[in-house]
């Protein structure tokens, strides 16, 4: 029985993917830009998450700093660690260490989002640019957006799903940065 389920639950995710492939595949493209726009004009990456998309901001900036499946020089890409509820710790070190080029990328499963709306107002204040990658339903964080904020926002049922395609997104976020930075990878075949 553990062995039928452990199997559809791997169908399940791979069903959910396969899904959200095309809505994933049309954002992606512009978040890789504005990335790469940040990364090559000296400015640096912060990612941010809520609850158990905290994991994946330092996820997702430990294979932009050290590379995903390509060698390639590291890219200042930093996690900041969600201490405080009301993110007074990360908006101090925004404030002491960002500069007028970099860009906050906020990840959110839809759960646990005061810290990412109090988030998207530190990054208005400091006038920085901001992305948001939501899995699952945050009406408040949403609303906090102007209309110069990118969002990419995928519906998911539960937060295993949300945590799935969110590190789909950063995986697929740390590729095209190199397909960008580095081009074609002749030295592999297929992408398995």
């Amino acid at each position: 029985m553990l062995t039928q389920r452990a199997q559809q639950r791997v169908v399940d995710h791979a069903d959910l993917l396969y899904q959200q492939a095309p809505a994933i595949a049309q954002r992606l493209p512009e978040l890789v830009d504005m990335v790469c726009r940040v990364i090559t004009s000296g400015g640096r990456l912060w990612l941010l998450g809520d609850g158990a998309a905290a994991s994946l901001a330092g996820y997702g900036a430990d294979i932009l700093r050290h590379g995903f499946e390509r060698q390639r020089p590291g890219l200042a890409a930093q996690a900041l660690h969600e201490v405080d509820h009301d993110g007074t710790r990360w908006a101090a070190t925004l404030q002491a260490l960002r500069t007028p080029d970099d860009m906050l990328l906020l990840l959110s499963t839809g759960h646990h989002d005061e810290p990412l709306v109090n988030a998207v107002q530190v990054a208005h204040e400091q006038e920085l640019q901001l992305a948001l990658l939501l899995a699952g339903d945050a009406p408040r964080l949403l609303e906090a957006l102007l209309d110069t904020d990118w969002c990419a926002a995928l519906p998911a049922a539960h937060p295993g799903a949300a945590h799935l395609l969110l590190l789909e997104a950063l995986q697929g976020l740390a590729d095209g940065l190199d397909l960008q930075l580095l081009g074609q990878d002749s030295g592999h075949g297929e992408y398995v």
